[in-house]
């Protein structure tokens, strides 16, 4: 049983606070964003730039004429 709504809906590992401070951030300076339910929204459905993990960074950094990695995500 679920004791957090962090636990029931977000993925292990997903800093909250850090969330938090992106969606106030869109609500503070966008001037499209009337309130925190539209900041959410936006911060939701906003697309995300991927992060190498560091296996990743390693095996960039010493290889030499290639600049990206391709994941085989198996589902």
């Amino acid at each position: 049983m679920f004791k957090t709504n962090a636990e029931k809906y977000l993925k292990d590992g997903v800093d909250v606070e850090k969330i938090a401070r992106e969606i106030d951030i869109i609500f503070q300076n966008d001037v499209n964003v009337a309130n925190a339910e539209q900041a959410t929204i936006k911060y939701f459905n906003s697309t995300y730039k991927p992060t190498l993990t560091e296996d990743e960074r390693v095996i960039l950094r010493n290889i030499k004429g290639f600049t990206n990695i391709i994941r085989n995500i198996e589902r």
